[in-house]
Order: C-alpha cells, then sequence, then structure tokens
C-alpha cells in the first residue's frame, strides 16, 4: 500500500493515495460505517473521518401527522436539534398487483379500493410500550395498526426494543432452499416487522373495485431520504448496504415470510432505488393470511450479521420513533437500530 521514490526526485502520489512522506505514499483511510468524512483525501494529506451526527445516540424522533411518516433528528452535546441532517421514512403507498404486475382492485369508491397511492390522509393506532419477548430476548413492545380496504384487512407494525443482548434468527433451521438471517442484538436494539393480514385480494369478481381482476401480489414503498444521497456498498460479509449520510445505513432482509412460512424473495421483490424500499410481497395461499417483512435501518459503526443473511445491529444500541405526542423525546444509546414504518417510541419509556 506503500508508493516510493527510489531516488529522491520529485513525484506524485496516485489516485486514492496522499503523501505521507517526503519520498513515500500511503493509501488514503477509508471511514467505517457510522462514520463520515470531515475533510477529503487529497494529494498531501489523508482523510478525516468523524462519528455521524446520526450514530452518535444523541436523537429525536418525531411524527409528521399520524400518517406513517416520521424523522430522526440528531442533537448536539448541548441538545440543540440538527434538522439539516436528519432522516425521513414515509410509508408512500401500496398496491394491489396481478400476474403481470398491472394495479388491480383500484376502481369505485375510495374506501373499498385495493389500493393506496398515499397514506397522507391516513392515522394509525397505537398502543404500548409492553412487555414482551422476541426470540427468547426480553423486550419492549409497541404497535402500529391501520385497518385497510373497509375494515377487511389489517396493516401493521411490531417494534421491539431489546432490553438484554443475544442472537435472534429469521427463516427455518436445517433448510438449504431458505437460508436463515441471524441479527446480532445489544440491549437497545430494535427490530420491526412489517406485516399485513387477511388483505381480500381480487378473485377474478365481476364489478368494483376487481373488475374480473385476480390479484397475485401487494407491493409495498416506503421512502427513506437522508441528509445527504444515498450510495450503495457491500459491508465485509457481502450484503448491500444503502448509506444515507451521518452513520445511517440500511441492509435489507432477502427473506418474506407468508403465511407462516419463510420463503426467500424472488428477483425484484425487495428493491431500494431513488430513495424508494419497494417490497412485491406474494400472496398467501393457505388458510393463514399473514404477509411479513422484516426491514433494517441501523445506524452507527456496522451491523455486520451473525452467519449469513443482512444484519440488524452492530455493538450498540438501537433506535426508533417519536411523535408529536411527546416531542424532544431521546434515545440516549450509541447504536442505533431503526426499521422503517414508525412513528412513537420515545425511549425515555424504558430508562
Amino acid at each position: 500500500d506503500t508508493v516510493s521514490a527510489t531516488d529522491g526526485s520529485c513525484f506524485a502520489c496516485a489516485s486514492t493515495y496522499y503523501r505521507s512522506a517526503p519520498t513515500s505514499c500511503s493509501k488514503c483511510t477509508t471511514c467505517t460505517d457510522g462514520e463520515v468524512v470531515e475533510t477529503a483525501c487529497n494529494a498531501t494529506f489523508n482523510t478525516v473521518c468523524r462519528t455521524g451526527a446520526l450514530a452518535t445516540g444523541n436523537v429525536e424522533l418525531k411524527i409528521i401527522g399520524q400518517s406513517g411518516k416520521f424523522d430522526l433528528i440528531p442533537t448536539d452535546a448541548s441538545g440543540t436539534a440538527l434538522p439539516d441532517k436528519k432522516l425521513r421514512v414515509e410509508m408512500n403507498s401500496l398496491y394491489e398487483l396481478d400476474a403481470a404486475g398491472e394495479k388491480v382492485g383500484t376502481s369505485g369508491p375510495q374506501a373499498g379500493k385495493h389500493s393506496k397511492n398515499t397514506f397522507a390522509t391516513e392515522s394509525f393506532t397505537i398502543t404500548g410500550p409492553s412487555d414482551a419477548t422476541y426470540g427468547g430476548l426480553a423486550c419492549k413492545k409497541v404497535e402500529f395498526s391501520l385497518s385497510m380496504v373497509q375494515g377487511a384487512a389489517t396493516f401493521k407494525v411490531d417494534t421491539f426494543l431489546f432490553t438484554e443482548a443475544g442472537t435472534i434468527t429469521l427463516g427455518p433451521a436445517n433448510d438449504a432452499t431458505t437460508p436463515q438471517e441471524s441479527f446480532k442484538i445489544h440491549a437497545g436494539s430494535v427490530k420491526f416487522n412489517v406485516e399485513i393480514d387477511s388483505w381480500p385480494f381480487c378473485n377474478g369478481e365481476s364489478g368494483k373495485p376487481c373488475d374480473g381482476a385476480t390479484g397475485v401480489d401487494l407491493e409495498l414503498t416506503i421512502t427513506v431520504t437522508g441528509p445527504t444521497a444515498s450510495t450503495t456498498r457491500t459491508d465485509g460479509n457481502g450484503t448491500v448496504v444503502h448509506d444515507f449520510g451521518e452513520g445511517a445505513a440500511m441492509r435489507l432482509s432477502n427473506l418474506f415470510s407468508i403465511g407462516g412460512v419463510y420463503e426467500v424473495a424472488s428477483d425484484g421483490d425487495v428493491v431500494f432505488a431513488d430513495n424508494n424500499l419497494v417490497l412485491r410481497i406474494p400472496k398467501p395461499t393457505g388458510s393463514d393470511k399473514v404477509q411479513k417483512y422484516d426491514p433494517i435501518l441501523s445506524f452507527g459503526d456496522g451491523g455486520g450479521s451473525d452467519g449469513g443473511g443482512s444484519d440488524g445491529g452492530s455493538d450498540g444500541g438501537s433506535d426508533d420513533g417519536t411523535g408529536n405526542a411527546a416531542p424532544g423525546m431521546t434515545l440516549p444509546t450509541r447504536l442505533l437500530s431503526l426499521a422503517l414504518v414508525l412513528v412513537t417510541l420515545a425511549l425515555r419509556w424504558w430508562a
């Protein structure tokens, strides 16, 4: 990693190197997870890194209305909010699709449509926190739910704030066709389940809203925007990571739970592009009608997995959101993990 001149003559360092001594060059430092570039590497100075504002553990999470949109806002050492460095998560849309990927169930009265092109006018019901366990680990649970399609279906997000450390796994054991994904959990880590129950898929019925169509998937879009334009990299475990600046990064699971059975997402079923996470969730075929996905958003120095798949935590804590009902609540944890739709977890609740 060093380039030097053998005769003491003038020379220029190669790209991604800087002059570390009069006759030698060293490779520019790459900032680690949870860090951001304060000063970029140049011909004469190495990279200067700093902890991202969203990785310090000093954050506020605020609901924007009750429509599934919230901000994660870091604060400085004095407690002053830094809104220009915020991360925003927003429930965007939900559609039913046919086998060709076309939207179905979109006609007729709004209340009966099998689609939601915006959540801006919706109001989630929030319950908790309550004592619970997840994967054998003690945690606090908060539930966010929304009744849809004239009460026939429920859109829900269960949120688990862990109060003890350990490892949780997703996927069946000893199944070569559906590899497990393991997640390191620390006191303060958060795990989320995005869940849709009993969706009334169109099945060729005439009249509104189905007009003879048959639905096979749901397409859920969640918008995630950060302090900087998102970039993509691969971590040490080979997992694709989407970075949003100031220490915020998203790792995506490749598993759905459909009717209580884990299955690997097909190509194109889990996509993040242009700040939108688009999930194409298959229709259940048995009596269990629950469709579930576990997106992970981490804050801090990474999230390497324990034995495969994506990871929902690293060596520190995790975080979730606060609401208009309790503004200014903060989570005093070093490392945060957030999954994608939530809204009020004023972390002082479990201080």
